[in-house]
C-alpha cells in the first residue's frame, strides 16, 4: 500500500475495523477496497451507515453498502476468486465455485480431518443435530450453553461471556455506541463507551475486552466487578483483533506472549500507515511488524497469528506467523478469521463476497495453510456469518438461504447438521447471534 495515497490509507482502516464484525461477519474484500477507492479519488466521498439496529449502532457493513433488504432467495452468480499465492511454499488451493461435493445430507467423499474435502454449502434440508455447545441470541433471549435460556432487556448485536455475566454491545439514548453489562439473571448491571464496536473474549470465557475512548484498551475479568483499563494506543481508528490470557490486572513478571497476565491485540491508523500494537497487562505496549497492516487471528496462547500483509485494487495477501512475526505460510485467496481451540485449524473465508456476506467457509491445517475442507459457493446456496469454533472438529455459523436462518454445525470431515432449525425471517437483522469468541 502506498504511503502517498491518504485516502486508500483512511478507507483500509475504516473497513478494518470502523464495523462491528459480529453483526456481519463479511471480510475487507477487494471489491470493498477497490470500488469505494475510485470513488474518493473522484472526490465523491459517500458517507454510509445506520442508525440504531437490533439494539445496536453500528457503521456500515457491506450488506448495507449494497443495500438493505435484498432478496436472498436466490443466489448471485458465483464468483471466481484470486489464486491463492504459492510463494514461499504455500499450498495451492481450488478456487472454483462450481459444487463439485457431495450431494446434500453426505459427508465429504474424503471424510477424515486432514484430506482436502470440497462440499457444496447448501444447506436446505440437514438432519437435525443437538443445540449448540456455546451461547448464542435468537431475539431477546439468550440460549446460555448451560442449556438456560435468560430473556434479556433487548434484542443485541453481539454477546461474549465473562463468567457467569454476559457482555453485549448496545446503543445509548442518543444512538452512541456502548459496551454493556449483563448479570447472570440478565439484568444491567453497568455500561461503557467504546470508540470500536467490537468485543473479543480469550478462549476460556473468564476475560473480554473493547476500545475504551481515546484508544484505551479495556478487559472485563472474571470475578472483578469492573474492567481494568489497559495502556493507551497511539493512533486513530481503533479495532481490536485479539485477546490472549486469564488475568489482566497483575503484571507478567515474564517475557513473551504465554507469559503470565494478558494481551491485547489492537490494530490503529498512524498517519498514512496501519499499524497493530500488542498491549500488555505489565503496561507494556509493542508494535507489531512494519509488514502487518492488521491482525485478523490469534491462536489461543499467542504463539501464532495471521495478519493482512498487502493490500492493493485487486488483491489482498494474509500471512501466518509466529509471535516474532516470522511468516509461515501466505494465502492471497483465505481470509482468517480465527483459530480453532487446539490451534491445529484456521477458519477462513473467501477475500471476496457479494455484498451480502461470505461466498464459503473453509478450514486450513494452522501449520501450513493446507486446506481440509472448503464449504464451497452452490446452488442454491447458503450465506454463513458468526461463525464460531464448538470443539476442536466442529464450527457453527448462522446461515440465511432462501428467505430462511438457521444455525448450522459444519464437521471437519465435510458434514453438516441444524443445531438450530430453520426460521423463516428477512435477511436483516439476523435471527440468529452466536457468542462471539
Amino acid at each position: 500500500m502506498s504511503q502517498n495515497n491518504d485516502d486508500l490509507g483512511d478507507l483500509i482502516g475504516r473497513e478494518l475495523h470502523n464495523r462491528v464484525d459480529d453483526w456481519s461477519d463479511a471480510p475487507l474484500t477487494f471489491q470493498d477496497v477497490r470500488g469505494r477507492a475510485k470513488r474518493i479519488r473522484r472526490g465523491r466521498r459517500i458517507a454510509a451507515g445506520v442508525g440504531v439496529a437490533a439494539a445496536a449502532a453500528i457503521l456500515v457493513p457491506t450488506a448495507l453498502i449494497a443495500g438493505s433488504g435484498l432478496d436472498r432467495s436466490e443466489p448471485d452468480p458465483a464468483p471466481t476468486g484470486p489464486t491463492q499465492s504459492a510463494t514461499g511454499g504455500t499450498p495451492s488451493a481450488n478456487t472454483s465455485a462450481d459444487p463439485t461435493g457431495p450431494t446434500q445430507n453426505q459427508t465429504a467423499t474424503e471424510g477424515v480431518p486432514g484430506e482436502k474435502a470440497e462440499v457444496p454449502l447448501d444447506v436446505s434440508n440437514l438432519d437435525a443435530g443437538d443445540l449448540p455447545a456455546v451461547t448464542w441470541l435468537e431475539g431477546t433471549a439468550a440460549h446460555l450453553a448451560s442449556g438456560e435460556t435468560l430473556e434479556l432487556p433487548e434484542a443485541y448485536a453481539s454477546i461474549a461471556e465473562v463468567g457467569d455475566r454476559l457482555v453485549v454491545t448496545s446503543s445509548d439514548d442518543q444512538g452512541n455506541l456502548q459496551v454493556t453489562v449483563l448479570s447472570a439473571a440478565g439484568d444491567i448491571v453497568s455500561s461503557y463507551p467504546v470508540d470500536d464496536g467490537r468485543v473479543v473474549a480469550n478462549r476460556n470465557r473468564t476475560a473480554a475486552a473493547w476500545i475504551g475512548p481515546d484508544g484505551v484498551p479495556m478487559v472485563l475479568q472474571d470475578g472483578r466487578p469492573e474492567p481494568v483499563q489497559l495502556a493507551q494506543v497511539e493512533g486513530t481508528d481503533f479495532g481490536i483483533s485479539g485477546l490472549v490470557g486469564d488475568d489482566c490486572s497483575s503484571a507478567s513478571e515474564s517475557e513473551g506472549p504465554s507469559a503470565a497476565g494478558c494481551q491485547v491485540y489492537v490494530d490503529t491508523q498512524v498517519g498514512e500507515e496501519r499499524t497493530s500494537w500488542v498491549v500488555s497487562s505489565d503496561g507494556s505496549v509493542d508494535r507489531a511488524s512494519e509488514r502487518v497492516l492488521g491482525i485478523n487471528a490469534v491462536n489461543a496462547d499467542g504463539s501464532r497469528l495471521v495478519a493482512l500483509t498487502s493490500l492493493t485494487d485487486t488483491e489482498g495477501c494474509w500471512e501466518a506467523m509466529d509471535s516474532s512475526y516470522r511468516p509461515e505460510w501466505e494465502s492471497c485467496r483465505d481470509n482468517a478469521k480465527s483459530f480453532s481451540p487446539d490451534g491445529q485449524y484456521v477458519l477462513a473465508i473467501l477475500g471476496l463476497d457479494d455484498g451480502f456476506g461470505p461466498l464459503d467457509l473453509s478450514v486450513l491445517r494452522a501449520d501450513s495453510g493446507e486446506s481440509v475442507v472448503h464449504f464451497q459457493r452452490a446452488d442454491p446456496s447458503g450465506t454463513p456469518f458468526d461463525m464460531v469454533w464448538e470443539d476442536p472438529e466442529h464450527l457453527l455459523a448462522a446461515v440465511f438461504q432462501g428467505n430462511e436462518w438457521s444455525i448450522v454445525r459444519f464437521g471437519l470431515d465435510g458434514s453438516m447438521e441444524y443445531a438450530v432449525p430453520p426460521r423463516t425471517g428477512p435477511d436483516l437483522p439476523r435471527l440468529f447471534v452466536l457468542a462471539t469468541q
